[in-house]
């Protein structure tokens, strides 16, 4: 009975295909469009033999190949001068490879990672190479069977590929886009974070992760500068910091001691100093950081008062007076100590107020000082123009919103 069945089935597909020939080259010879109905046909037979005997192997091969017989003809007889059969066909391929690969996963990822890659390059091919634009696509691909082979319980090596992968994708973008400016650096350096966090950034290496980190800092700055702005040596202005940061690292319990503190603080003076002194004369901008490295040691002293109101206090009233007179008689020109008064002034009414949990008091003061700063910045700098009530105006609505939907409210359920 199943022989009956698939010679039946054979037999009337050719029947099919060949009474549809027939009408199309007695009605319309020009076009060959039995082709539709024929590709149609051909696949009852087919499926009636994988129901039989073949299975699902059978169908998978079977099927895609009569589908890229039936594009390729298709586009040969319609529009042979460009082959867009490659788009289904590409399609198409994926249904063997599911079939036979499925479950093996790394070699599926593999298989389908190179697929791809190669359908893009070829597209780009046809479309014209002036740009190989098919990198872009490849370099997303690439992490799929990277990420299958490697990704799951082996960090580290998941992380030295990934980089030497983004790496090798901004070398060669760099190179083919805009060779006469070297701009991969500045992306490698983003991506060299992982492999050295991996690796390093743990309690027992995190001194090592510091000096590293620090030498990676002070070689990215220094390339950059020397590429952007060779005539003008900025680097130098950080390098300080970054060589302090693990230089304290490796002190661990010293670093918090006054020594330590009076040391760094007189050799950040003295290399600034020597900065301002032959790379900027004109201008004692050093006078800006001397305080800041000044109160290193301060607070080292006072540290078992440091955590207190009064100590803060007072730090902040020094640094206000001293780049208010610094404002002065430095740099007149513009009064700029005005924007650090006004942070000032929120830390004291924070303090004040926070502790005592007086939200609302807070409200008032803070949108009062809000509502002064903005007033005077406003006639200082562009007097004709009244832009200072649009953040006044924001600001009221937190006292508001505090009044009528708290306090009153409160009230309201005491009456009631």
């Amino acid at each position: 009975m199943k022989n009956k069945v698939l010679g039946f089935s054979i037999a009337g597909s050719i029947l099919i295909i060949l009474f549809m020939l027939f009408i199309n080259y007695t009605t319309s010879p020009g076009f060959p469009w039995f082709i539709y109905p024929a590709f149609a046909a051909l696949w009852w037979p087919m499926g009636v033999y994988t129901a039989q005997k073949g299975g699902v192997k059978f169908i998978s091969i079977a099927g895609p190949l009569l589908a890229i017989a039936f594009f390729i003809t298709v586009n040969l007889t319609t529009s042979p001068g460009f082959l867009w059969c490659i788009f289904p066909i590409f399609g198409v391929l994926w249904w063997p490879m599911s079939v036979f690969l499925g479950r093996r996963v790394k070699l599926f990822s593999i298989v389908g990672a190179v697929m791809l890659i190669g359908f893009f390059f070829l597209v780009n091919l046809m479309t014209g190479f002036g740009h190989p634009w098919f990198i872009y696509p490849a370099f997303g691909i690439i992490w799929w069977p990277l990420a299958v082979l490697v990704g799951r319980g082996h960090a580290k090596l998941f992380s030295v590929l990934g980089f030497l992968l983004i790496t090798g994708f901004f070398v060669t973008v760099n190179l083919v886009t805009s060779p006469g400016h070297i701009w991969f650096i500045h992306p490698v350096f983003g991506a060299a974070w992982w492999p050295l966090s991996v690796f390093l950034a743990r309690k027992n290496t995190i001194k090592t992760y510091s000096l590293m980190a620090s030498l990676m800092i002070i070689a990215y700055l220094v390339i950059t500068n020397l590429l952007l702005t060779p005539g003008l040596l900025w680097c130098l202005y950080v390098i300080f910091p970054l060589i302090l940061w693990p230089s304290l690292m490796f002190m661990e319990k010293q670093a918090a001691s006054l020594p330590v503190a009076i040391i760094g603080s007189l050799t950040g003076i003295v290399y600034y100093l020597m900065l301002n002194i032959f790379m900027s004369p004109g201008h004692p901008w050093i006078l800006y950081l001397a305080l800041p490295l000044i109160w290193w040691p301060v607070v080292i002293m006072f540290k078992k008062v440091a955590s207190n109101i009064g100590f803060l206090f007072v730090s902040i009233t020094v640094f206000i007076a001293y780049y208010g007179l610094l404002n002065i008689f430095v740099s007149p020109g513009h009064p700029w100590s005005l924007y650090l008064i006004y942070p000032y002034a929120w830390a004291v009414i924070g303090m004040y107020y926070g502790r005592r949990r007086k939200a609302f008091a807070l409200s008032i003061a803070a949108t009062l000082i809000t509502a002064v700063f903005v007033a005077i910045i406003n006639f200082i700098y562009t007097p004709n123009t009244i832009w200072a009530i649009f953040p006044v105006f924001a600001i009221i609505w937190w006292p508001l919103s505090l009044y009528f939907f708290k306090i009153r409210g409160k009230k309201h359920k005491m009456v009631a």
